[in-house]
């Protein structure tokens, strides 16, 4: 089970009676749920501060895979007669994916200011990820201008990383 802040703030230990103090054996088991949740933090911490350095140095991420297309070469072939086409049913209009101009700065960059405007109206929708987009931000919030906005070679990094408040 994560630990919270508020755990660790709320935690209230058992008074020893006949001597001041606590339980030790209740605040050394404490400890250790502290300690492990810490070096989970710890290494979460690191593997996201790796992948910020990666997308800001331009190397591949692997969070979305690059796809490589060799031109196709031009073959002149001769066309064969078509059926004639079955009237096809009319498609359903497709949701409006378009990225609100807000989250996006000069040059159509991703704006770090408006993602976190984002991130605290619609957090609450993914609170499982809450966690994570605040500290992917932080991070971000480093290679960002003065405006908020982040250079492109972060773009599959935002895309990946808030794909679900993006869509």
């Amino acid at each position: 089970m994560p630990l919270t802040p508020e755990d660790v703030r709320n935690k209230r230990f058992t008074p020893v009676r006949l001597r001041e103090g606590y339980d030790m054996g209740e605040v050394d088991q404490f400890l250790d749920e502290v300690e492990a949740e810490l070096e989970r933090l710890t290494v979460e911490n690191d593997e996201l501060r790796a992948k910020v350095a990666a997308a800001s140095s331009g190397e591949p991420t692997g969070l979305i895979p690059v796809q490589h297309t060799a031109p196709q070469p031009a073959v002149q072939a001769q066309p064969e007669p078509e059926p004639e086409p079955e009237p096809e049913p009319e498609p359903e209009p497709e949701p409006d994916l378009a990225i609100p101009a807000e989250l996006l700065g000069p040059a159509g960059a991703w704006n770090v200011v408006a993602l976190e405007r984002l991130v605290a109206e619609r957090g609450s929708e993914f609170p499982e990820r809450l966690e994570e987009w605040r500290a992917y931000l932080f991070y971000l919030r480093e290679h960002a201008s003065l405006e908020g906005a982040l250079p492109p070679s972060f773009d599959a990094l935002v895309d990946d990383t808030f794909h679900e408040l993006l869509a």
